[in-house]
């Protein structure tokens, strides 16, 4: 019997952990909530460092940074995936949080015809304040994060092939 999408979506971002190849990943904060109007959500800040920077040499001298850290916060929704109920994420290096910020939305679309596909759509800004290095800094993001969504499918496939996931499946 087949999952539907949304299910293996969730349980996909659930493992973020698994899906920061040369990361290390720290977990800060997990929270469950339930909102006013009554849909359950989810809110985590995390801190990823890169082995390797990838910011250029002579920012990281000028910054004095030699690691690479980004912190961020996000908030999904336990049964909603529209839309309206996109989950959300904000990102900043620590280095220089005030000046270079990622923010993102994504969301679930059906496919009509199709009931165990859908189309997932992102929505990402990136802000760079840094005079002299914000063309670069903001080139340089959106080639990482389009290179890092365009694994996601691949990723997503392999999770499902795991123990760990086959584990989860079982005590549903």
């Amino acid at each position: 019997m087949s999952r539907p999408i949304r299910e293996i979506i969730r349980d996909y971002w659930a493992n973020a952990k698994k899906i920061t190849e040369g990361m290390k990943f720290v977990l800060l904060s997990s929270r469950r909530g339930v909102e006013a109007d009554g849909n359950e959500y989810v809110s985590m800040e995390t801190e990823l460092t890169a082995e390797e920077s990838p910011l250029p040499s002579s920012l990281q001298t000028l910054l004095g940074a030699k690691k690479f850290t980004l912190s961020s916060r996000s908030k999904w929704y336990v049964d909603k995936y529209d839309k309206a109920h996109a989950a959300s994420f904000e990102s900043s290096p620590k280095v220089m949080s005030n000046r270079c910020t990622i923010r993102g939305r994504s969301w679930l679309e059906e496919l009509p015809g199709q009931p165990n596909a859908c189309k997932v759509t992102y929505a990402v800004e990136v802000e760079v304040k840094i005079l002299a290095f914000s063309s670069m800094l903001e080139q340089g993001l959106e080639e990482r994060m389009r290179d890092s969504y365009s694994k996601l499918a691949g990723q997503l496939g392999a999770y499902t092939r795991t123990e760990s996931f086959r584990e989860r499946q079982r005590h549903r």
